[in-house]
């Protein structure tokens, strides 16, 4: 199982000097909790989440409305490539404490993968264990 089995692709990205009420905007449109920040040659320089953004709650309004992704962001990143192990990202996710990872080539985002995406996996190995132990059920042999 690899990460660009499991992740989001070609997700939505914001440039440096994108405003923090737009990004809440599109954070709360999209669904998202994060999103990666790039530089004008779409190379990931960082990511604002909606905790960044609950942060910069705290300055006061005339601030916060001159503020952009720049000046919010987390810059401290862990990534992942497209063909790593889903078990490696999910380890990464739980060791640094983070909600997604974004999944980069060279220095361009070119996915994401979140707690999500990795909730749905541990679904489909449930369901799939379910059906197969519906198919070798013995009713001779309950245990």
């Amino acid at each position: 199982m690899l990460v660009n089995d499991y992740m989001t692709p070609d997700p939505l990205t914001v440039s440096t000097d994108e405003r923090v009420e737009r990004i809440a905007e599109l954070i709360r449109a999209h669904g998202i909790r994060q999103v990666p920040v790039v530089d004008n040659a779409h190379r990931l320089v960082g990511i604002v989440t909606d905790r960044d953004l609950r942060s910069a709650g705290g300055f006061d309004r005339k601030a916060e409305a001159q503020l952009v992704a720049e000046d919010v962001m987390s810059t401290n990143l862990v990534t992942i490539i497209p063909g790593a192990d889903l078990a490696e990202a999910a380890h990464l996710l739980y060791e640094h404490r983070v909600g997604a990872l974004p999944v980069v080539m060279g220095e361009h985002v070119v996915g994401m993968l979140s707690t999500r995406d990795l909730l749905r996996r541990l679904i489909e190995l449930s369901e799939e264990n379910v059906t197969l132990a519906a198919h070798h059920y013995d009713p001779a042999y309950p245990f």
